[in-house]
């Protein structure tokens, strides 16, 4: 019999009186149901936003030092329990559990610098106009926040909004994705099990109407968002209504143009790892490979070679490198790509067809896939596929090169991958992208800022240093002394 959770709120497990319930299964078999989930109206969210509004004033009025030293232990007892959240993350996510391991562990890396920002939460003093007048600022917390997430990094993306919402003194209510609920719900219990005062973060479970309900909230004060672009234009259009801030972080259309390489074959290394971890359901993933004409067999040969060593499977077996797709839909959705791919007339090299034979009939699998002659008016080369499919599109100047990089409304992250330091400046310079990689794949660093422009991003990036202009006010302060 299934499990049923309710929302996690001022430090407990809280389930409304009428719920309407929702279920989370496992994508490699649909069979294994991992939990019944409320899913929660205006009623549950204004509930769990009290709570956070109650928690707020004491929080904010903690030192930024103190508050790094509680948020360590809730990292503490996060790496303890490392094993048993990974666990979870892949029976309902999908994702191969070394790779859930990685990102708990990436997770904690990112969080580890956050704690530091307690220390640097900096105004600056200047000159003022006046004389016996002293001018500075200082930082003060936003207020409320609500953290909406998706699916694919059910871990890492509410992290990369929590750490920081809480550093800097606000308190927080954490939406995560329908697909992933048991995750995100797992996830802020960890952390509210180590001194964490009540009330300080709070979980709300549910789908669209969830979400809308906390970003419709008159108290929630700022809001971040990882998702999908049409998603994310629809948040900052509410959010717009009451004059709140947004923080969203949304999709990718990202290339890797190859030209002329260091190692051809280090180059599609880093490629199939940028393409293929989480079976390609990353706003980072390379989906589209840039090459010179004369070099497209030779790159077609090297992909086709390497994808045919990624096995897919469930996630909890050893040696499984690919996982099946999160949920139907999306299974759907990248089979429906790759079939209009080929009817406009791209060429199939590899997969194209979702696994359902023997082990994989009870899941969502979809093969490590490799679509050539790709042009850049196709759907495919224009639009995220979320999924494992890749695609190589040829040219012969890199000036074109270039310019179908930049072909798409996306702008997140970009690679390239030259000995020729001439052709890789002018690819930093030109390239329209938040982030640009020089001779390795699209994976961040911990302490970098992570965003994007264009239709991929809004608001300040998240981690680094730059995500606490974000999550604080600048105050200006006037004092007359003499």
């Amino acid at each position: 019999m299934a499990e049923y959770y309710g929302n996690f709120i001022g430090g407990n497990y809280v389930t409304p009186r009428r719920a309407s319930w929702f279920d989370s299964v496992n994508p490699a078999n649909r069979e294994e149901c991992l939990g019944m989930f409320v899913d929660s109206g205006r009623q549950e969210v204004a509930e769990a936003v009290d709570s956070i509004v109650s928690a707020a004033p004491q929080w904010a009025g903690t030192s930024g030092t103190e508050r790094a030293a509680i948020l360590q232990m809730a990292l503490v007892a996060l790496a303890e329990r490392k094993e048993e959240l990974a666990r979870v993350m892949t029976r309902e996510q999908g994702k191969p559990l070394q790779e859930s391991l990685n990102e708990i562990g990436k997770s904690i890396s990112e969080a580890q610098f956050m704690l530091g920002e307690g220390y640097r939460l900096n105004g600056y003093t200047t000159m003022s106009e006046k004389p016996g007048t002293w001018a500075q600022t200082v930082r003060v917390p936003v207020g409320p926040v609500a953290a909406i997430t998706p699916w694919n990094f059910p871990v890492l993306t509410p992290m990369r909004k929590l750490m920081p919402a809480l550093i800097t003194g606000n308190t927080a209510v954490l939406k995560p994705s329908e697909y992933t609920p048991l995750t995100g719900l797992k996830l802020v219990e960890i952390l509210n099990s180590r001194g964490l005062p009540k009330g300080v973060l709070n979980a709300v479970t549910g789908g669209r109407s969830t979400g809308e309900a906390l970003v419709k909230h008159h108290a929630i004060k700022a809001i971040t968002f990882t998702g999908s672009t049409a998603a994310g234009r629809s948040i900052y259009k509410l959010a717009a209504e009451r004059l709140v801030r947004v923080q969203a972080e949304m999709g990718g259309k990202n290339p890797a143009v190859v030209w002329d390489p260091p190692s051809m074959q280090e180059a599609v290394k880093h490629i199939v790892s940028a393409a293929f971890l989480c079976s390609g359901q990353r706003c980072t993933a390379i989906s589209r490979v840039i090459v010179r004409k004369a070099d497209t067999a030779e790159i077609e040969q090297a992909f086709a070679a390497a994808l045919s060593e990624l096995r897919p499977g469930n996630g909890l077996e050893n040696g499984v490198t690919l996982g099946p797709l999160t949920n139907e839909a999306q299974l759907s959705k990248v089979s429906g790509f790759v079939q209009r791919a080929v009817q406009e007339g791209a060429r199939l090299v590899l997969g194209g067809e979702p696994l359902k034979e023997g082990e994989f009939a009870k899941g969502f699998f979809f093969p490590a896939t490799l679509l050539a002659d790709v042009t850049g008016e196709m759907e495919i080369a224009r639009e995220e596929v979320f999924g494992p499919v890749l695609i190589v599109q040829a040219v012969e100047t890199f000036e074109e090169a270039l310019a179908m990089a930049n072909n798409v409304e996306y702008g997140l992250t970009a690679a390239i991958f030259t000995k020729d330091l001439s052709v890789a400046g002018r690819f930093v310079d030109g390239i329209q992208a938040g982030m640009v990689h020089v001779n390795h794949g699209t994976a961040p660093e911990s302490h970098m800022p992570f965003g994007g422009v264009k239709a991929s991003g809004v608001g300040p990036g998240s981690v680094g240093p730059t995500t606490k202009d974000f999550f604080t006010d600048i105050k200006s302060v006037y004092l007359k002394h003499s």
